[in-house]
């Protein structure tokens, strides 16, 4: 591994190195015990990396869900709607994520005027938007 961190650098190469070290108790640990029954055990240290790491991202996207659950949302009927960007366009938003914002944007105000003029006046909308880039790591 030493040879390889000389030869990655920048942000994105951090990023890659903390992932390979993920879970490595050579890396670091923290040493648990039970005050009931004094059983110990070793915990890794994670590189707590967001979407590079599949490990690390997967506990974040369960804390985001129990977030919204617990202090967000209502209990009321809920429902998920996902945008896709084409292809062709993914370039654009890569190189300007201001531009994710702005498509989030429209995409409430468009569901916006649809429920308003299909539903009752009598119910509450509410949004959470969330942009996943996947174009990063794929394309």
């Amino acid at each position: 591994m030493k040879g390889f961190k000389n030869t990655v650098i920048g942000y994105e190469g951090m990023d890659l190195l903390k992932y390979l070290e993920c879970g490595d108790l050579r890396e670091g640990f923290a040493r648990i015990k039970c005050p009931d029954c004094h059983h110990e055990f070793i915990l890794a240290f994670s590189c707590r990396r967001r979407w590079l790491c599949p490990s690390c991202h997967n506990k974040k996207v369960v804390q985001f869900g129990h977030h919204l659950k617990e202090a967000v949302l209502y209990p009321v009927p809920h429902r998920q709607y996902v945008f896709s960007i084409p292809k062709i366009l993914r370039k654009f938003f890569f190189y300007d994520r201001k531009l994710l914002g702005r498509l989030s944007q429209c995409a409430v105000k468009g569901l916006t005027k649809f429920f308003q003029l299909t539903l009752s006046k009598n119910g509450r909308r509410g949004w959470a938007t969330l942009s996943s880039c996947f174009t990063d790591i794929t394309s």
